[in-house]
């Protein structure tokens, strides 16, 4: 498979693509904390209730992003066969991602309260956190190479 040049690993990065790469982390964290706020919080248990959701749905769809987490662990196999965590860590978040446009989509092809509704919204939830599990295993190994050894816990840690 032939990559774009923006996903091929390099041996060694400049200071200057260091200082940029953390600049872009810690934007792309904030970005990421926003849009999970939104997409995972109460707006998306109010979503789900207006889809006909009971307390045993909101219940499943609440634990459904820690149960998928397990799936890392075949992930990160996948993530050392092919040694490409970058284009892995971006090309699953976006899959990911685009799981909320069929989400949003539900009430225009189903009828809503129904129980269909919010099976749909269940399984779309459930692949959406194998693609997610699949960017947390990725990404981990990405940021763990690019953020020095010697600033790596002040830098999570916002010191």
């Amino acid at each position: 498979m032939r990559l774009p040049q923006f996903f091929k690993p390099t041996p060694t990065i400049s200071e200057a693509e260091l200082t940029s790469g953390l600049r872009w982390l810690t934007r792309e964290g904030t970005v990421s904390l926003g849009f999970n706020s939104i997409t995972t919080s109460g707006f998306l248990a109010a979503y789900a209730l207006t889809l006909g959701a009971n307390s045993i749905h909101i219940g499943v769809l609440a634990a459904l992003p820690f149960l998928m987490q397990i799936l890392q662990l075949p992930a990160i196999s996948l993530v050392e066969r092919f040694r490409r965590r970058k284009a892995m860590a971006v090309i699953s978040w976006f899959i990911a991602q685009s799981f909320w446009i069929p989400i949003a989509l539900i009430p225009t092809f189903m009828a809503v309260p129904g129980s269909r509704a919010i099976s749909l919204l269940l399984a779309l939830m459930a692949v959406r956190g194998l693609f997610h599990a699949s960017t947390n295993a990725a990404w981990n190994g990405w940021i763990r190479d690019l953020v020095p050894q010697p600033i790596l816990g002040r830098f999570f840690r916002g010191g």
